[in-house]
């Protein structure tokens, strides 16, 4: 049985096959990606809550659009019924006389068969003697109206054999059900019934003899246009720049304001300023990227411009999820660097779910352009309202829009003074570990010969943190973390409760503290009563090198496991970019600059008691063994760096000989916490993997003319605030031993304390040592302690 003519389907595409699987594939894709998510820490953890917000959020608003087309058509269909009752009540109720009826019945009968619509409106059109607009005409593709022309070029006999009007040929008919069957007069026909066919000869191309056994086909006899394939555009610009700038809004809004303020707000302790301060920037560069993604997909048409949107579009969707499902656990990246080379598969895995969704988006157009439509027009105002809610949710009830206009800080002043009498020194290099010191001294054996003079090296020496926080407000306070406590609160807790430093003021000692460290001490305020270089001034913010940070951390969080290694960074470069132009720089570097130009010098107090905090054998490096700065941390090592940190000591410590203060003073060089060999933050999955001793070297006041001592007593950070005490001749009965009155055979149990990762958030695992902390069969896991 033939088909009628003019309804051959076109020839399959070659993607047809398979289109039914799109939809199966998009399900299973959207399953794993949302019900079976990884872990998603970010560089410092933002708060769970914004994400859960920002969930419900996103639900509530898919289902209030969801309800709204439901009762937008539901209302649409109520009119319909409405108007074809009210003409069906016409109709009852304007009944004209039977022949009336027939003539209307002819009419219908002449106009073809219609539907009940096309009564009922003929009806009412007759009933009120004045029109009513039909239904539009189902819309016909480019095909159908080629075909429906052709067959009426033929019915009128106006086509030639071979050859049609409007750039289309038949080459084949069928001589039973081709439209305009009989005789035609033109070129090639023959005698026979059919376009094209008959018994005789014929001229024309593709002409049959007899009943032909298939449809008529047809060619295009114009040429390819691959540029109005592609370009063509019948959509307004208007309606082009609707998607691109909301789509390009999504991206912007994603990695630079809802980013950068979640990491500001979450991680407030870190800075020393106002989210106001960088507003301005973060906004003006959303803008900036909003414009420049936009432009890049509209300079694109037609089909092109599909293909780009769509991309950009799946490059959003899979930013929102790496962001919040995709990301691996990091830990919290304070300079160590991190074991990339040991997440390969992680990297491949990540990078074939960034492929396959970000292709989503051009598949559904494949599918459906009126579904696709939707969907780039949804989904990013969907991301937009979803994140927007989550900041006004995580902002709501901080601090993080006030600063007051002036606020305390550790100014310079009285840094690089020393006492007349007495003087007591502390430079602690952060992140010194025991074994950088050990491969010094195997590259250089006699490195320290002559250059410490009567220091004793004690090698067996642990702080009680792994970190700057709290190990840094453990040494100038004594005071051991206290759970259950909100971090700024117990900082600030800490430090009024100490009575270390108090006791060096009230005991005549002016106390100057070099730190530069908002975690340890962020409001200087608090020990404004007994350290003297503590100042009031107006904070400096650089507000592009703030943004540029966060920024980047952002794109850490948001894009591929691939690239986060180039986008590593430390939590330290964000002291940087607020300071006070008197304040305390820690950076060795500068603070080698600082001594050999400007120099130590005799203040107007006969006794001075001096704390460094210097930024140390800490990744990422910034500069090598001469103090040169590089910009790749691989380019040197550990050992090299030290080197540098010693060749300042030695700077240090000649300077002061040179004003006659070195042999009565009491000079400590150490560190605020050791390094894991592995890495700190390649181990916190699994704990401590090695020991962690940190080097120390202390010379008592009135040592001098002797050459380095080696001691393995086991000490710690305990021992060194009677170390000062005792030196500075105050009363150090209260506080643990000095560290030269802990014997070397000594059986003393002490404490370490390793932050680790565990399924119920942050912990400190609880570690005891006994005996030689270079040994690490004496490190034993005793309990954990929950951070808060």
């Amino acid at each position: 049985m033939h088909k009628e003519a003019g309804t051959q389907a076109p020839h399959s595409c070659g993607w047809q096959p398979w289109r039914r699987f799109v939809a199966p594939v998009l399900l299973l894709v959207t399953a794993y990606t949302l019900l079976i998510p990884l872990p998603a820490y970010a560089y410092i953890d933002p708060a769970t809550t914004s994400y859960i917000i920002q969930i419900v959020s996103g639900l509530i608003i898919s289902l209030s659009v969801a309800f709204g087309i439901y009762f937008r058509k539901l209302q649409m269909s109520l009119v319909t019924w409405r108007a074809r009752m009210s003409a069906w009540l016409v109709r009852l109720s304007t009944r004209k006389p039977d022949q009336q009826t027939a003539g209307r019945t002819a009419r219908a009968a002449r106009a073809g068969k219609a539907g009940k619509a096309g009564k009922f409106a003929e009806a009412a059109r007759d009933a009120r003697g004045e029109s009513i607009l039909q239904p539009p005409e189902p819309i016909k593709t480019h095909r159908q109206l080629s075909l429906e022309a052709m067959q009426r070029a033929v019915a009128s006999g106006s086509a030639v054999g071979g050859v049609a009007t409007g750039g289309v040929a038949f080459v084949g008919a069928d001589a039973g059900s081709s439209a305009g069957q009989g005789a035609g007069s033109g070129f090639g026909a023959g005698s026979g019934s059919g376009f094209g066919a008959g018994s005789g000869a014929s001229a024309g191309a593709g002409a049959a003899s007899g009943s032909g056994a298939g449809q008529p086909t047809y060619r295009s006899t114009r040429p390819f246009n691959k540029s109005q394939f592609l370009f063509a555009d019948g959509r307004r610009f208007r309606e082009r720049l609707l998607m691109a700038a909301l789509i390009a809004a999504g991206i912007a809004f994603t990695l630079v304001v809802f980013g950068c303020i979640d990491l500001f707000v979450t991680n407030r302790v870190l800075f020393a300023y106002s989210l106001l301060d960088i507003l301005p920037a973060i906004l003006g560069l959303f803008v900036l990227l909003t414009v420049v993604l936009a432009a890049l997909m509209l300079v694109w048409r037609g089909r092109v411009f599909d293909l780009v949107a769509s991309l950009f579009a799946g490059l959003l969707v899979m930013l929102y999820l790496q962001g919040n499902f995709l990301n691996l656990d990091f830990g919290v990246l304070v300079g160590d660097n991190f074991p990339w080379q040991n997440y390969a598969k992680e990297a491949v895995l990540n990078s074939a779910v960034w492929l396959v969704v970000v292709l989503i988006p051009l598949m559904v157009r494949i599918v459906s352009q009126k579904v696709w439509r939707g969907l780039v027009l949804f989904v990013p105002a969907l991301l937009i309202a979803m994140q927007l809610v989550g900041i006004v949710s995580i902002t709501a009830g901080t601090d993080v829009f006030s600063r007051p206009p002036e606020e305390a800080y550790l100014a310079e002043d009285g840094l690089y003074e020393l006492g007349s009498e007495q003087n007591i020194v502390i430079i602690s290099i952060d992140s010194i570990d025991q074994r950088y010191v050990n491969e010094l001294l195997t590259a250089e054996p006699d490195f320290f010969d002559g250059k410490l003079d009567g220091f004793t090296r004690f090698n067996n020496n642990i702080n009680h943190y792994a970190a700057t926080y709290p190990s840094v407000l453990d040494m100038l306070t004594g005071q051991r973390y206290e759970p259950g406590l909100p971090k700024e609160q117990f900082v600030n807790q800490t430090w009024e409760q100490s009575t270390f430093l108090p006791e060096l003021h009230a005991g005549g000692y002016k106390v100057a503290l070099g730190l530069n460290d908002p975690e340890n001490l962020p409001d200087a305020n608090v020990v404004a009563g007994y350290v003297d270089n503590v100042k009031t001034g107006a904070l400096y913010v650089n507000q592009t090198m703030a943004v540029r940070r966060l920024v980047r951390l952002s794109c850490f969080r948001y894009l591929p496991h691939v690239f986060k290694s180039s986008l590593w960074m430390s939590t330290d470069s964000f002291t940087q970019d607020a300071y006070h132009r008197d304040g305390f720089d820690d950076k060795d570097d500068i603070f080698y600059r600082q001594l050999t130009t400007v120099g130590l010098h005799v203040g107007d107090s006969p006794r001075h008691f001096t704390f460094f905090h210097l930024r140390g054998v800490h990744e990422p490096y910034i500069f090598d063994e001469n103090f040169q700065p590089i910009s790749d941390s691989s380019q040197v090592s550990a050992a090299q760096v030290t080197k540098a940190d010693f060749t300042l000591v030695f700077e240090f410590l000649d300077q002061m000989r040179a004003l006659g203060l070195y042999d009565n003073a009491c000079i400590i060089i150490t560190g605020d916490h050791g390094v894991s060999s592995a890495g700190r933050n390649a181990s916190l999955q699994r704990g401590m993997s090695d020991p962690l001793v940190t080097a120390l070297f202390v010379k008592p006041a009135g040592s001098h003319g002797t050459p380095l001592q080696q001691n393995s007593a086991p000490v710690s950070t305990d021992n060194l605030h009677a170390t000062v005490l005792k030196n500075a001749g105050l009363d150090a009965s209260s506080w643990p031993p000095d560290y030269f009155a802990v014997p070397e055979d000594a059986d003393i149990v002490r404490d370490y304390y390793w932050i680790n990762k565990s399924p119920r958030g942050w912990q400190l695992d609880i570690m005891e040592v006994r005996g030689d902390a270079n040994d690490f069969k004496n490190w034993k896991r005793v309990g954990e302690m929950e951070v808060t």
